[in-house]
């Protein structure tokens, strides 16, 4: 039979005849195969099939063959034409890539003794784009939570501030120990957020005693970032917020690198294949002496205790170039607390500390000088011509203009007194007639003394390399006018003499104006940085002094305020906490009221030593702490042993 004839047969069978089983079935009979009778069975292969279910049949081959053809045609495409971009696309699905944030450089003390230094450690950080729109995280926050003793809701409360700032990544803990790393690591697969980055931890030695000077870390700002100077800077890096560590973080910080590790289908890391160590900040070399620092913060504290201030500030320096060598405010905090994230009830309790810890009043807080702005008013009564250094007074305990008394501290007088002793003595009486005038004896004046605040510092920025100083205030007639709506009178003018009334300054800027006294009349910027390193020993950048004003008051003048000073420590001087010290000094003390319903008084001490060839002034401040004298002097006298008691040549 013709091959035409056998198909025509098959076609008729199909679509007319027999059932296209028993077709089947025969023929693979005469070929001596019967493996369709297992397959028909018998009731099937008989049954003739109704012809609206062969054109349905012919249909479905169709389009089948139809789907062959794009499903062929769609493997084709993807392997000649995208081959290359998924094969890519799986290798970076295979690769990630985290930040090696770069190591913070080392703030040293003069001696080259570490301030501050860098702890290995890691960080768990939350990568917002990762979460997925109104996704519930609850239970993975929970889990978290856990292993950070963090509270679930402030790690929700914490990404959702983050989020509405548009941040894209948010820092959870920093300072976690690699054990605990491990314990997260085992949960990434289900938490494809989370990222743990390698994250030097800044430690400082010093603690508490030296947080306002130092500083501390905190996690950069989205609104920070927008700006130019953060450029370099990357989302979740933390900066300097207070101290030297603010002020010098474009030192300090350096530039972040990146790691790239190969990953498991569950996002666990196998392998690492390249990591970039970024470059480390450059460090700093201070003027700070560190043992100094800790014993004056620890005597200062001692104090505070004692006399029941409400907190205190001691400021030493160099007298010969106006160097820091140590700047102490109390209360204070543990800036190592902050090098990690808090949760809200930790930051709040060290918020909570009474009387402010966080600010600095050795260079913030403004206070009424009291007694020891005399020795301005002093320099400007001898330098102006006021009066010379032997003119006496008889001070019977104050004066009296009209209805009003301006009494000496000293209710039955200091008797004669001339520049020195009135120095020496703290006499209220001799700076009233000399600083605002009385009866035949002309006075300094409001402008005089204004003029010479001025010369030594007060009312102005002193430059020091902190950040947040305060100018203080030192007014005028001007002044009142404009900001208290009031005329100036006389009785402002001898408050003024004195150091109360409106004058208000930092304790740094009475200690400032000391060291110009102590060394001849020059008024250096104060300067906490002595130089920018690249290691130790390998200096990149020096500084030096840096001098704002000299010559503004003669050397014969400085002679009387010095003699001043040096006769207030001896016999029948107010300065009597430093009369047995081994080594001779000029000091000068201060007991200020501020208007407190309790009477209590801000208790100043400065001093200078050794007397001839001054090395070091120290000032001490003890708000609401007293009397000058009994309760600010024992501070300035541990400081000055504290200096010289390694000294060979004392």
């Amino acid at each position: 039979m013709k091959k035409s004839s056998r198909a025509k047969i098959f076609f008729d069978s199909v679509l007319r005849g027999p059932s296209l089983f028993s077709y089947l079935k025969n023929q693979s009979r005469r070929r001596g195969v019967f493996w369709l009778d297992y397959f028909c069975p018998p009731i099937l292969s008989e049954t003739v099939l109704p012809e609206w279910l062969f054109s349905f049949k012919r249909v479905g081959l169709c389009v089948v063959f139809l789907l062959f053809i794009i499903f062929s045609g769609r493997l084709i495409y993807l392997q000649a034409f995208l081959g290359k971009y998924y094969s890519e696309l799986a290798s970076q699905n295979r690769l990630r890539q985290s930040l090696v944030r770069a190591e913070r450089g080392v703030i040293y003390d003069q001696h080259g003794q570490s301030l501050v230094e860098n702890k290995a450690g890691f960080r768990v950080s939350v990568e917002l784009p990762k979460l997925e729109e109104n996704e519930d995280c609850k239970e993975a926050w929970e889990e978290l939570g856990k292993i950070l003793s963090l509270e679930p809701l402030w790690i929700s409360q914490r990404i959702a501030r983050a989020q509405e700032q548009l941040m894209k990544k948010v820092v959870l803990a920093s300072s976690i120990s690699h054990d605990t790393v491990l314990l997260i690591e085992e949960e990434l697969w289900h938490w494809p957020m989370v990222t743990i980055e390698i994250d030097p931890v800044r430690s400082y030695l010093l603690g508490e005693s030296s947080a306002h000077v130092l500083g501390y870390l905190g996690e950069i700002s989205s609104q920070e970032l927008e700006k130019k100077k953060w450029f370099y800077y990357d989302m979740g890096d933390w900066v300097g917020k207070l101290g030297l560590e603010s002020f010098y973080d474009q030192y300090l910080h350096g530039l972040n690198g990146s790691r790239i590790y190969e990953t498991m289908s569950n996002g666990l890391g196998v392998a690492e294949l390249s990591i970039d160590l970024g470059r480390s900040g450059l460090s700093l070399m201070t003027n700070l002496d560190a043992n100094l620092q800790k014993a004056a913060y620890d005597y200062l504290k001692e104090q505070v205790s004692l006399s029941s201030a409400f907190g205190g500030a001691v400021v030493a320096q160099d007298t010969r170039t106006g160097a820091v060598l140590a700047l102490v405010s109390y209360p204070s905090f543990d800036p190592n607390l902050l090098s990690r994230s808090l949760d809200a009830s930790s930051y709040k309790e060290l918020i909570s500390i009474p009387n402010h810890p966080f600010f600095n009043r050795a260079v913030e807080g403004l206070y009424p000088p009291g007694s020891i702005f005399k020795l301005v008013t002093g320099s400007g009564i001898l330098e102006e011509g006021i009066a010379s250094p032997d003119d006496l007074i008889n001070d019977e305990g104050g004066i009296s203009v009209g209805i009003y008394h301006y009494g000496d501290w000293k209710p039955e007088g200091h008797g004669r007194v001339s520049f020195v002793k009135a120095l020496a003595q703290s006499c209220d009486t001799y700076f009233y007639i000399f600083g605002g005038g009385y009866k035949e004896h002309f006075g300094l004046g409001v402008d005089g003394i204004f003029a010479w605040a001025k010369y030594y510092g007060y009312g102005d920025y002193s430059g020091i390399d902190l950040p947040g100083e305060s100018a203080g205030l030192v007014p005028n007639a001007e002044w009142k006018q404009e900001n208290i709506k009031e005329k100036w009178y006389l009785g402002d003018t001898y408050h003024y003499a004195i150091g109360q009334g409106y004058l208000l300054a930092a304790p740094l800027q009475v200690n400032n104006a000391t060291v110009a006294v102590a060394n001849g009349g020059t008024l250096f910027e104060p300067w906490l940085a002595k130089a920018i390193l690249y290691s130790p020993g390998e200096i990149k950048e020096e500084f030096y002094p840096r001098i704002l004003r000299q010559n503004f008051v003669s050397a014969e003048t400085l002679s009387y305020v010095k003699e001043g000073m040096r006769q207030a420590v001896l016999e029948g001087g107010t300065a009597y906490p430093l009369r047995d010290f081994s080594i001779a000094c000029g000091a000068k003390t201060g007991t200020a009221e501020f208007g407190d319903p309790a009477g209590r008084t801000h208790a100043w001490f400065t001093a200078f030593c050794p007397f001839e060839n001054p090395e070091i002034a120290v000032t001490v401040l003890l708000e609401a702490g007293g009397e000058g004298s009994s309760q600010a002097g024992p501070v300035v006298r541990k400081v000055m042993e504290e200096y010289f008691s390694n000294r060979l040549d004392f």
